[in-house]
């Protein structure tokens, strides 16, 4: 399987980003919220596209956010394969936003053991989306 979390993966349309607060399912596994919706299938793109957000009312230094942002990024890449292959069995495409909840900074440890209960999650209420 592949291992990269490169563009493809990244969610950048507005228009998709509006519609999942507006439709999409939440999943929380604390520290981490999951908003997800079921996109139109594209052969073009991955099984799913994904934003990762840190807020910054809970960290106001730039280079925290982006520090929790890239564990958050590394974990989900080390764990997605089990989503990924579920959503090419069923021929469905899902698009992610992750927002982190926390107030302060989680070991990394934690946050891979956090990510991985919310990708199974996510897969087995990803028919109800």
């Amino acid at each position: 399987m592949n291992v990269e979390l490169n563009k493809k993966y990244k969610l950048c349309s507005h228009t998709i980003i509006k519609a999942i607060f507006e439709e999409g399912k939440t999943i929380k596994q604390y520290p981490l919220r999951s908003i997800a919706l079921a996109i139109e299938p594209d052969s073009t793109k991955a099984a799913f596209q994904l934003v990762i957000s840190v807020p910054k009312r809970n960290f106001k230094k730039a280079h925290d956010r982006n520090r929790i942002r890239r564990q958050l990024k590394e974990a989900f890449r080390l764990n997605k394969g089990i989503l990924e292959e579920k959503l090419i069995e069923q021929k469905q495409q899902i698009a992610l936003f992750l927002v982190y909840t926390e107030r302060t900074q989680l070991e990394y440890k934690v946050l891979e053991s956090k990510m991985k209960k919310l990708i199974q999650q996510i897969t087995i209420e990803q028919g109800h989306v």
